[in-house]
């Protein structure tokens, strides 16, 4: 996902922003959140490529304003409107939540607006928060990123566990005929052989209860 603020000449710019842009790499997900200050009546526009199967959400809150607020528009390329609000309430978040199907480009146009013309105003800042995470209660989305990914780190987890159980074999069998130092280290690898196995009993044991659980929790089972 990626945010984009044009400016009405024509080039990308960013507006004064007081806080540096913050994006947080979650599970499965990006988190977007900026405060742009506005010093006159000029439109704040903003692009989100979003991938398809997401749950979008997140707020829009105007601070310090004087006898100001603004107007928002949150529509697709498709012409989908997702929010709309003359004017935001200051010093209020207004939330919004929708769900992605398939891949969209999704537009924000923020305007500054006046409540009473005939009085003095100030236009403030805005804080935006915006995030979009895959949309899990889909049961084949779920298991294209949870589950899929959660087996092959199963599998791999078991492969390397098995590699290292062989080689602990081998090498038990290759000091068979060795003398005392020797049958101690074979000694340890053996302790250490049983170690390994017990995690990886323990290991599996958990994965399985937790995909259960997940599964439970789905109604896939």
């Amino acid at each position: 996902m990626a945010a984009n603020v044009p400016s009405k000449y024509g080039r990308r710019q960013k507006y004064c922003v007081y806080k540096q842009p913050m994006i947080f790499v979650l599970h499965l997900g990006l988190i977007v959140g900026e405060i742009f200050s506005v010093r006159r009546k000029r439109n704040i526009e903003i692009e989100f490529d979003v991938i398809e199967n997401k749950i979008c959400k997140g707020y829009l809150k105007p601070i310090n304003c004087k006898n100001s607020s603004f107007k928002a528009l949150l529509e697709s390329e498709g012409g989908s409107v997702y929010l709309s609000s003359e004017s935001l309430p200051v010093d209020t978040e207004t939330h919004f939540s929708f769900n992605i199907s398939e891949p969209k480009v999704l537009s924000m146009v923020l305007t500054p607006v006046v409540i009473d013309g005939s009085q003095p105003y100030t236009f403030g800042e805005i804080e935006l928060d915006f995030t979009a995470q895959f949309d899990t209660f889909k049961k084949d989305v779920a298991k294209k990123v949870s589950v899929e990914p959660a087996m092959a780190a199963m599998t791999k987890l078991d492969n390397l566990l098995h590699e290292l159980n062989n080689e602990s074999e081998y090498l038990a069998h290759r000091m068979g005929s060795v003398d005392y130092e020797h049958r101690r280290m074979f000694s340890f690898v053996t302790v250490f052989s049983v170690i390994t196995l017990v995690i990886y009993f323990a290991v599996n044991s958990y994965e399985l209860y937790s995909l259960k659980r997940f599964f439970q929790r789905k109604k896939m089972i």
